[in-house]
């Protein structure tokens, strides 16, 4: 694996391309040079930018009391939730969210 990750930036609209279709900014991450709060940092900007946030559904509800009640609870922490804004935004990937999520744990859990 080669430890690169393209994501999506900002929609732009082209004057230039006689269809008018939009075309989306896209820039690459090297995940291999992330340093120990940068990844934390990116995810925070990427929110920002896309103005995204976390809000629970009934189905996040289910899902905790569902885990609790079997005994292996799951706390998610700011950048965790922000993750999983940025997908049902659709501003990333699961894949991408997998990699970010993957390289903020491996800073903050070693």
């Amino acid at each position: 694996m080669l430890g690169l990750m393209i994501v999506a930036g900002e929609e732009v609209a082209t004057t230039k391309r006689r269809s008018g279709t939009s075309v989306k900014k896209c820039y690459i991450i090297d995940v291999d040079k992330v340093t120990a709060s940068s990844t934390a940092e990116h995810i925070r900007t990427l929110a920002r930018t896309f103005r995204v946030s976390y809000s629970e559904g009934p189905n996040d509800r289910l899902a905790h009391h569902i885990s609790r009640l079997a005994g292996d609870p799951v706390e998610l922490d700011e950048i965790e939730l922000l993750l999983i804004g940025l997908v049902r935004a659709e501003r990333i990937t699961r894949p991408e969210m997998i990699q970010l999520q993957a390289a903020y744990l491996r800073e903050v859990r070693p």
